[in-house]
């Protein structure tokens, strides 16, 4: 049914913008934390290791930090466009 279905896509919309928003807060967080003990421990200095100052960051931390993640923005475009084909 094409009301379902609809509905179905909306709500799988509405959980990816709240995980988007989610990681944007940690990634915030995570910088915040960072710069804090990079002040503080200024020989020990580690945001320059996990957000890739010098070299390359944390391979944990890559998805995360991307500028543009292709992936996530492929799957948000194919939400938006069955949205609106749906109506």
């Amino acid at each position: 049914d094409l009301d379902s279905l609809q509905t179905l896509y909306h709500e799988i919309a509405l959980h990816l913008l709240h995980l988007i928003q989610y990681v944007d807060l940690n990634v915030t967080g995570i910088r915040k934390i960072l710069k804090k003990h990079d002040k503080q421990l200024p020989n020990q200095q580690l945001a320059p290791i996990y957000l890739g100052r010098r070299g390359k960051p944390s391979i944990l931390l890559q998805p995360l930090l991307a500028d543009n993640d292709d992936s996530l923005n492929g799957l948000v475009l194919v939400l938006e466009t069955s949205l609106r084909e749906l109506k």
